[in-house]
């Protein structure tokens, strides 16, 4: 089965486990065979999806939204076509995480804290280039990685995660 005979056929997006790639698998009732392969089947002949499948999809989703549309394009204003858009988006981009990302040099640096690092040791370890900073520069430096260590533990605290 080809590409382009098969791409009507596509199911949900899978994780790869071996890679953390997203795939598209397609089990065809007749072979079992997976989108981009062959045909042999089975869930290592995972690959990945080509441009060639990129565009059929984009089609795919333009004939859907005419499809959708048919009929209605004159009733609906700006607005309206805003929101039709936005609910499509939320479909194919779910909403991540709100909030920042936590940085991994503060993570590590608490739990070094939590394992009993204090002072010199923590800094030295976590402050990169701290033996050839000045004086002054090493104590705006601890002061920054001691802020954020407390600021970690204290958000965390009031989560309900006990350090």
């Amino acid at each position: 089965m080809s590409n382009e005979q098969g791409i009507h056929n596509l199911g949900q997006p899978e994780r790869v486990p071996e890679t953390g790639v997203l795939m598209w698998s397609r089990e065809s009732a007749s072979n079992g065979t997976f989108l981009g392969d062959s045909g042999s089947g089975g869930p290592e002949s995972h690959a990945e999806v080509t441009s060639v499948d990129l565009l059929h999809l984009r089609r795919r989703a333009a004939d859907a939204v005419r499809t959708i549309l048919a009929g209605h394009e004159q009733d609906l204003d700006r607005k309206a076509k805003l929101g039709i858009v936005a609910a499509i988006r939320r479909v194919v981009l779910p909403p991540e995480r709100p909030g920042r990302r936590p940085r991994a040099s503060i993570t590590a640096a608490c739990e070094d804290f939590k394992a009993g690092f204090r002072g010199t040791a923590l800094y030295q370890k976590h402050i990169p280039g701290f033996g050839r900073m000045s004086r002054w520069r090493r104590c705006v430096e601890c002061r920054k990685l001691g802020e954020a260590v407390r600021s970690r533990l204290r958000r965390e605290r009031k989560r309900g995660n006990p350090a």
